[in-house]
């Protein structure tokens, strides 16, 4: 099995895999197995703009771009089941007009005695507006979770692996400001990470997951099966 999250602000990554056979002679049915991992990104934001009063209300108006692949292969006398979600919020000053989320998932019950393959790609954009007030904080936050989970009822051999591999989302794509229906002519954002939240951050490698900082990493466990394990490096690369 494998969970890694990576979490850089203006981007979110998480990934799960997941593998197993109920070896020859393992005792009892009805194992059961899980993993999960997730990221999150907080940070404190202010738009100025001189074409609006101090306080009155403006709009950060933004895309996000999302793209992740769910995979699943299974024999019969297995259910699996797998998900992606993607969340954004704000407090602090701050309401949706439009709120980004996504949710994709998979489950498949047992069926005939033959295999099965079940393959999501996830590639979309989509905008949000929050509307703040001029000159004033705001907080800005984005969640993204992957799961899998597998049951086992089958004879000896058993085995499925799958997978949800979000490591190359979530990105944001850039922003401008608008006041009503007015696009505003001049203006500025500051975050207190640094991060350009008007240009989108530019291209650049992400250090292998043993290297990144883990938001949440999932636990495996398969009742009187063996384990198998592996460790699985990847490169991530965000924008």
């Amino acid at each position: 099995h494998y969970a890694g999250a990576w979490t850089d602000y203006g981007s979110n990554g998480a990934g799960v895999s997941m593998w197993a056979t109920k070896p020859s002679g393992a005792p009892g049915t009805g194992n059961a197995g899980w993993i999960e991992a997730s990221s999150k990104w907080t940070d404190l934001l202010m738009i100025s703009t001189p074409d609006a009063a101090e306080g009155a209300p403006v709009d950060l108006v933004f895309t996000i771009g999302l793209h992740g692949h769910m995979e699943a292969n299974r024999t019969s006398y297995v259910s699996l089941g797998g998900q992606a979600r993607f969340t954004m919020e704000g407090n602090h000053d701050g309401t949706w007009i439009e709120q980004p989320s996504l949710l994709r998932q998979f489950w498949a019950d047992t069926g005939g005695d033959y295999a099965f393959h079940d393959e999501i790609d996830i590639d979309e954009v989509q905008q949000g507006r929050l509307r703040v007030h001029n000159g004033q904080v705001f907080n800005l936050m984005a969640t993204l979770s992957t799961h899998i989970s597998g049951d086992f009822w089958g004879p000896w051999d058993t085995s499925f692996n799958a997978e949800v591999d979000l490591g190359n989302t979530v990105r944001w794509l850039g922003a401008d400001v608008w006041i009503g229906d007015t696009k505003a002519t001049s203006w500025r954002i500051t975050s207190e990470s640094g991060y350009d939240y008007g240009a989108g951050g530019p291209p650049r490698d992400i250090p292998e997951p043993t290297a990144l900082t883990l938001a949440a990493i999932g636990l495996f466990c398969l009742a009187g099966l063996r384990r198998r394990e592996r460790a699985q490096p990847r490169r991530l690369v965000a924008a």
